[in-house]
C-alpha cells in the first residue's frame, strides 16, 4: 500500500486520522505482543497439563464412563 495513504485508528475511544506508513509499525509492533502473550498462556497451560496429570495419579483419580 502506498505510505501516505489515509487511514483511521481508534485511540481511546477516539477515531483518529493517520498515514499506512504510521500505523503499520504499530499494528507490526501490536502483532508480536499478542504472539508473545499467546506463546506464554500455551506455556502455563502445559503446565498446569502436567500439574493435573500429577495431582490425578497422586490421588488415584480416574474417569468414569457414565
Amino acid at each position: 500500500m502506498n505510505g501516505d495513504r489515509r487511514c483511521f485508528r481508534l485511540v481511546g475511544g477516539v477515531l483518529v486520522e493517520r498515514t499506512v506508513s504510521e500505523v503499520i509499525p504499530a499494528l507490526k509492533k501490536n502483532t508480536e505482543g499478542i504472539d508473545e502473550i499467546i506463546k506464554g498462556l500455551h506455556e502455563t497451560f502445559k503446565k498446569k497439563e502436567i500439574e493435573f496429570v500429577r495431582f490425578q495419579e497422586q490421588y488415584q483419580i480416574t474417569e468414569r464412563a457414565q
